[in-house]
Protein backbone atom coordinates (compact mmCIF):
# COMPACT_ATOMS: atom_id res chain seq x y z
CA UNK A 1 0.00 0.00 0.00
CA UNK A 2 1.31 3.32 -0.97
CA UNK A 3 1.64 6.00 2.02
CA UNK A 4 3.59 8.76 3.38
CA UNK A 5 4.70 10.87 6.09
CA UNK A 6 4.13 14.56 6.35
CA UNK A 7 5.21 16.87 8.93
CA UNK A 8 1.88 19.76 9.41
CA UNK A 9 2.65 23.19 8.83
CA UNK A 10 0.98 24.76 11.88
CA UNK A 11 0.66 21.65 14.44
CA UNK A 12 4.12 20.06 13.84
CA UNK A 13 2.67 16.59 14.32
CA UNK A 14 3.88 13.98 11.82
CA UNK A 15 0.88 12.19 9.86
CA UNK A 16 1.23 8.77 7.69
CA UNK A 17 -0.69 9.37 4.96
CA UNK A 18 -2.13 6.42 3.16
CA UNK A 19 -3.48 6.53 -0.67
CA UNK A 20 -7.55 6.00 -0.71
CA UNK A 21 -8.60 2.99 -1.75
CA UNK A 22 -11.37 1.98 -4.12
CA UNK A 23 -13.79 1.26 -0.87
CA UNK A 24 -12.60 4.46 0.59
CA UNK A 25 -13.55 6.64 -2.42
CA UNK A 26 -17.33 4.83 -2.75
CA UNK A 27 -17.38 5.42 0.97
CA UNK A 28 -16.43 9.62 0.74
CA UNK A 29 -18.78 9.29 -2.77
CA UNK A 30 -21.82 8.76 -0.20
CA UNK A 31 -21.66 12.56 1.58
CA UNK A 32 -23.81 14.84 0.51
CA UNK A 33 -21.21 17.55 0.09
CA UNK A 34 -17.73 18.65 -0.97
CA UNK A 35 -16.88 18.88 2.18
CA UNK A 36 -17.81 16.28 4.00
CA UNK A 37 -16.48 14.17 0.68
CA UNK A 38 -12.76 15.97 1.98
CA UNK A 39 -13.10 15.10 5.38
CA UNK A 40 -13.94 11.76 4.92
CA UNK A 41 -11.21 11.27 2.95
CA UNK A 42 -9.03 12.85 5.29
CA UNK A 43 -10.36 10.62 8.13
CA UNK A 44 -9.75 7.49 6.25
CA UNK A 45 -6.69 7.70 4.38
CA UNK A 46 -4.66 9.65 7.67
CA UNK A 47 -6.21 7.15 10.41
CA UNK A 48 -7.52 10.11 12.17
CA UNK A 49 -10.84 10.29 14.27
CA UNK A 50 -13.73 12.78 12.62
CA UNK A 51 -13.38 15.17 15.89
CA UNK A 52 -9.05 15.15 15.02
CA UNK A 53 -9.99 16.40 11.79
CA UNK A 54 -12.75 18.60 11.97
CA UNK A 55 -10.19 20.21 15.13
CA UNK A 56 -7.61 20.61 12.79
CA UNK A 57 -6.19 24.31 11.53
CA UNK A 58 -7.07 24.60 7.83
CA UNK A 59 -3.62 24.93 6.59
CA UNK A 60 -2.94 21.43 8.64
CA UNK A 61 -5.90 20.16 6.70
CA UNK A 62 -5.02 21.27 3.05
CA UNK A 63 -1.73 20.26 3.43
CA UNK A 64 -3.22 16.32 3.79
CA UNK A 65 -6.23 16.92 1.61
CA UNK A 66 -2.91 17.73 -1.25
CA UNK A 67 -1.27 14.55 -0.94
CA UNK A 68 -4.70 12.64 -0.89
CA UNK A 69 -5.18 14.05 -4.11
CA UNK A 70 -1.47 14.16 -5.74
CA UNK A 71 -2.25 9.88 -4.81
CA UNK A 72 -5.07 10.10 -7.54
CA UNK A 73 -2.81 11.49 -9.85
CA UNK A 74 -2.00 8.94 -12.85
CA UNK A 75 2.06 7.99 -11.93
CA UNK A 76 4.28 9.93 -14.20
CA UNK A 77 6.02 8.28 -17.26
CA UNK A 78 10.11 8.12 -17.28
CA UNK A 79 11.72 9.13 -20.36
Amino acid sequence: MRKTTIKLPINGKEVEIFAPTVRVMKLAGLEKSDDERAIKLVVSCANMSSDEVESLDMLDFKAIEEVVKDFLQPAKKSA
